[in-house]
């Protein structure tokens, strides 16, 4: 929300459209080329489809919408193409980060700069709050990470799955 909380809301009552081009397979993914583009492409998450990023977002004042949440978990794969995403503030809720739950999703090739993650809960990571079985490669990021219990800088906690090429 405008005051960077963490707000659940059902898509029955809360529809967001989705008109990303593409077709959301590697070949020809689907294209996020700004904010509300991003905020489209985490309707779709739990899906297993191809996300590209096309520029770099900047989320200075914005509410953040995560890559995959304990309801919503990322199947998907985010190609960040290594541009940035950048001054996101994450507050508050178990399985925080880019990703707070990620199950079998891939996130690769993005570079994250300034983000701050403030929880008092557990599973927080700049990237991945908990990590069940996907992949997160080729990632450099910046920021503060802070939280209660299992906190890492890039993905809080790791049960199956790679964590590659990653420098916070």
């Amino acid at each position: 929300d405008e005051n960077n909380k963490i707000v659940v809301k059902s898509v029955e009552r809360d529809p967001i459209t989705f008109t990303l081009k593409g077709s959301g397979t590697e070949e020809s993914p689907y294209i996020i080329n700004n904010y509300q583009q991003w905020k489209e492409a985490t309707t779709k998450v739990k899906q297993d489809v191809y996300f590209k990023l096309n520029t770099d977002i900047d989320f200075s004042g914005k509410p953040y919408y995560a890559f995959g949440t304990a309801g919503n978990y990322l199947v998907a794969t985010l190609d960040g193409g290594y541009h940035k995403i950048y001054n996101i503030v994450i507050n508050g809720t178990n399985y925080a980060g880019i990703s707070g739950y990620n199950n079998g999703g891939t996130i690769k090739g993005l570079n994250v700069e300034n983000i701050k993650v403030n929880s008092q809960n557990n599973y927080i990571g700049g990237i991945v709050g908990y990590n069940a079985s996907g992949n997160v490669i080729g990632i450099n990021i910046d920021g503060e990470v802070n939280g209660n219990t299992v906190i890492g800088g890039a993905v809080g906690a790791l049960t199956v799955g790679t964590v590659n090429e990653v420098n916070v």
